[in-house]
């Protein structure tokens, strides 16, 4: 039997359908207003009246009040919502509905609640559904939450990388809203990696957007990095200006969490400039709004600027502070907290945690994983503590194994001295970390290498490219003082040379790194180093080996490893010194030669989006790469946008005639004519 829907009841369908809309209308103008209870009342109602069957009216009301609740801080209701809005959304196969509930709670929930590896998870999920559905302003979305969750966690590297390919899509899209958000959490990034200009110049373009935008939160956020950034640089009147509009703007916001955020950040200005009094006040009110938000990252961090306070005006609550601090991190995973994010606070603060007895197990592994830089403030107290502190104490010195203190070791007794001092004679030399693609960074363990002189470096760095092959003392003086005569060359080689074996090893009268035999000269450690341009090489052989044997996929991941540990041309600072230039063009060869290879890859699978994007960057890296062009074109004309492939093909015979004053190839003119139908 067939059903049919009468003529009255599609009169009151259509009506319900334009009552909805009238509704949601009026919520969108209270929730713009901050009117959120008004706006979830009025969802509310809808909810209660649209008939099971409009499944994605719905879904739609569910989302919206999901971020109506999560603003008013009713944290049951916020994710009930979002589950019922991300259940309907796949049932009805709305992968964009999907992508955006999956982004909502990624962000708005696990990532403030502090539980970042499902919120990874789901900003994956997310950003992996927008691309399906080549939702590109979606996608800048996921890809922030992903690198805002990295950035708390101290993951840097990930973040950078995560946010460049989100700006460039904003970008792309002219969505400002979201490339504000990607700008103020860059400048955080470069603040904390101490390059304050470029910090600078990326907060006062987000602070430009979100004015001209008038959107409250960006605000908010856009002054806390102002403010961070002025408490780095020694500007504490300005530290504490910034602090206090981003409270003043959150308030007006009056949506908890960024009240929270904004407290947090002025407690800590005023912690750092010594207004103990303030600090303590505003830390305890932020310390409320995260406790209603189970916000426990937040928790952890706030009970630890609290301890510091405490601390600093000599109250005993300081350890009952430090002790919640250290009970939160150890129970969610919070290493990060100590360990990268707030490191000078906490090696101040979790020696005090050893020595009253505070998770004595998990504060030592702290602690050891501190490495060089725990050593001295232990051996300042350790002489003084009770004999179980000082023997807990002696063994996370022998497991960090730093020879600097073996003098003050020398002076304590016991069996279980002597054995530290044993461990710690028989510790293998610190392994090097050696950096150099897009940047120049050496490390001895976790220290980074501080040079003595450029003339030092400079040796470092030719040894480095020889790949641990010897290079005689004549041709290193040759190459660095090709003006001095020969004795006087001599002479300043032997100091260079000794500057670079104390800036690699201040406290060791033997190199264990830079090695002498007769007139030869290597960059040999007993027990090797890692070094990424050695590494990207050994990745890429992998690739190769697995597409030999059929593995495409296992090489496609080998290959997309290589692309992300490439951050840029081999030493970058030395492109004009004639010793790297042939290894620098062969690394940037086969970089070029990867991004190729993952384009084709993609093109392959018909993924033409994520093709172009490889093919993009293989054009950007050189103008003139044919290879390049040839896919962009194919691609651009694969996805049916013809117009956009004559014109790339145009852009690259200008390139060629201006650069070489030659004319495309066969394989290229014969794509274009296919296309142009020629």
């Amino acid at each position: 039997m067939r059903l049919s829907i009468s003529r009255m009841q599609k009169k009151k369908l259509k009506g319900i359908k334009g009552w909805t809309r009238a509704r949601w209308g009026e919520a969108i103008i209270h929730f713009r207003r901050g009117k959120y209870k008004e706006a979830s009342s009025l969802l509310e109602e809808i909810l209660s009246k649209v008939p099971l069957t409009y499944k994605d009216e719905i879904a739609d009301t569910c989302y919206f009040l999901s971020g109506c609740y999560q603003t008013l801080g009713e944290l049951d209701k916020t994710i009930s919502y979002a589950e019922k809005s991300l259940s309907i959304y796949r049932e009805t196969g709305d992968k964009i509905g999907e992508s955006k509930t999956l982004h909502h709670l990624a962000l708005n929930i696990h990532w403030a609640k502090g539980q970042f590896e499902e919120g990874i998870r789901l900003a994956k999920s997310s950003l992996l559904l927008a691309r399906e559905s080549e939702d590109k302003q979606q996608a800048s979305r996921a890809l922030y939450t992903l690198a805002r969750i990295y950035e708390t966690k101290g993951e840097h590297d990930m973040a950078v990388g995560t946010l460049q390919e989100g700006l460039e899509i904003a970008r792309e899209i002219s969505y400002p809203g979201i490339e504000c958000y990607h700008l103020i959490l860059l400048a955080d990034i470069q603040r904390t990696l101490g390059k304050h200009k470029t910090s600078l110049a990326l907060c006062k373009e987000a602070l430009k957007l979100a004015l001209s935008l008038k959107e409250p939160a960006m605000l908010v956020e856009s002054y806390i990095s102002y403010s961070q950034y002025f408490m780095n640089t020694g500007k504490e009147k300005k530290a504490l200006r910034f602090a206090q509009l981003a409270l003043d703007t959150a308030k007006s916001l009056k949506e908890e969490f960024h009240r929270g955020l904004s407290l947090a950040n002025l407690g800590y200005v005023y912690l750092m400039g010594g207004k103990l009094a303030n600090a303590e006040k505003v830390l305890d009110k932020a310390n409320i709004f995260f406790k209603k938000w189970d916000a426990r990252y937040e928790l952890s961090v706030i009970k630890l600027y609290s301890a510091l306070c405490a601390k600093r005006k000599g109250s005993k609550e300081f350890l009952k502070h430090l002790s919640r601090c250290i009970s939160i991190a150890k129970c969610n995973g919070y290493d990060f907290l100590f360990l990268k994010k707030e490191r000078k606070i906490s090696i101040e603060l979790l020696e005090d945690a050893i020595t009253n007895d505070i998770e004595e197990e998990y504060v030592g592994y702290i602690l050891s994983e501190f490495g060089r830089d725990i050593v001295e403030p232990i051996l300042c107290v350790v002489k003084n503590q009770k004999e179980k502190v000082k023997r807990k104490l002696v063994e996370i010195l022998a497991d960090i194994g730093d020879r600097r203190a073996l003098k003050v070791l020398s002076t304590l007794k016991g069996r279980w001295v002597e054995d530290a001092i044993n461990k710690i004679e028989r510790q293998p030399i610190l392994p090097l970390k050696i950096y150099s693609l897009g940047r120049f960074e050496v490390y001895v363990g976790d220290r980074p290498v501080s040079w003595k002189s450029s003339k030092a470096k400079a040796i470092f760095k030719y040894l480095l490219l020889q790949r641990n092959r010897s290079a005689p003392k004549e041709v290193i003086t040759e190459l660095l003082w090709p003006e001095q005569p020969p004795g006087r060359g001599d002479t300043n080689f032997r100091k260079a040379l000794s500057l670079a074996r104390h800036s690699l090893e201040p406290e060791e009268a033997v190199s264990h790194y830079l090695m002498s035999e007769g007139e030869l000269i290597s960059l040999d450690p007993k027990d090797g180093y890692y070094y990424d341009a050695e590494e990207f090489d050994r990745i890429l052989l992998q690739a190769k080996t697995d597409e030999t044997a059929g593995r495409k996929d296992d090489a496609l991941t080998m290959r997309l490893q290589a692309l992300n540990l490439y951050r840029g041309d081999l030493l970058p600072e030395d492109i004009y010194e004639d010793y790297s230039t042939i290894e620098r063009e062969r690394l940037r060869e086969n970089y070029l030669e990867t991004l190729l290879k993952v384009s084709e890859f993609f093109l392959e699978k018909g993924e033409y989006n994520i093709a172009i994007q490889y093919a993009i960057q293989a054009v950007a890296k050189d103008r003139l790469c044919e290879d390049g062009y040839r896919l962009l074109i194919l691609l651009e004309y694969k996805k049916g946008n013809r117009t956009e492939a004559i014109r790339i093909y145009k852009k690259y015979c200008d390139y060629l005639k201006d650069e070489l004053g030659v004319e495309p190839d066969e394989e290229i003119t014969g794509i274009y004519e296919r296309i142009t139908h020629r």
